[in-house]
């Protein structure tokens, strides 16, 4: 059995937002994907909602994605595949507008970690696989009428967002590792213009999916050969 672990925010914790609460399991991309892979792989939620790449938000220290990623990666060791899909709630307007660069890179030290933590779990010292995804954009709603748009800044939260994927792929390249661009799939929802709907969980689910079997096809291929 192979275990991919799902490192990310509210969109890999199912926040609904209709109503605030959370998607049943098979309603979640990461629930939808264990569906589609079947027995034969084990789908590991780590969603929370508000986490950030490596920022600390007064308000809410917790939410920081560097301080759980190691006892995550701990618990659950040893991982075949880490999927780390985080930023955007790094636009917040509390951070200062940080840049699409700088929240990849923030991505990427969380990459590094993994990459590090994950091949002292074996004596080759061989680090989990790893898929980097660029969050979907911010939805135009932000800059109107999104119950969020005092916390992201409005149109500004929404422009950054959009140069996430190239910003990404570069950091994923530089960091060695697969990358994913999650807004070619999905779009946040027109309710609140930040989260996934139903429809963008199916859709998303659907893309990891193939991009799992593409990635696994090649360590197989290679064992193979």
């Amino acid at each position: 059995m192979r275990t991919i672990l799902c490192y990310g925010d509210s969109n890999t914790h199912g926040y609904n937002p209709k109503n605030g609460l959370r998607f049943p399991y098979h309603v979640r991309w990461t629930g939808k994907l264990a569906d589609l892979l079947g027995p034969e792989y084990h789908v590991i939620e780590a969603g929370l909602n508000g986490r950030t790449t490596v920022l600390t938000d007064p308000l809410e220290p917790y939410v920081n994605g560097g301080l759980f990623l190691h006892m995550s990666l701990r618990m659950h060791k040893p991982e075949d595949l880490v999927i780390i899909m985080l930023g955007s709630n790094d636009l917040k307007r509390i951070f200062g507008e940080q840049t699409a660069r700088q929240i990849a890179e923030n991505a990427g030290k969380l990459v590094e970690k993994t990459k590090e933590l994950t091949a002292s779990f074996n004596k080759e010292g061989i680090p989990s696989k790893i898929l980097l995804v660029s969050p979907i954009e911010i939805g135009e709603g932000m800059a109107q009428k999104s119950v969020w748009k005092e916390s992201f800044g409005g149109k500004s939260a929404v422009i950054r967002s959009r140069q996430f994927p190239e910003k990404f792929e570069k950091e994923a390249r530089r960091q060695g590792v697969y990358y994913m661009n999650a807004a070619a799939y999905a779009q946040a929802s027109k309710r609140d213009s930040l989260h996934l709907d139903e429809e963008g969980h199916e859709k998303l689910a659907m893309a990891m999916y193939h991009k799992i079997l593409e990635i696994f096809q090649e360590e197989d291929q290679e064992a193979k050969e």
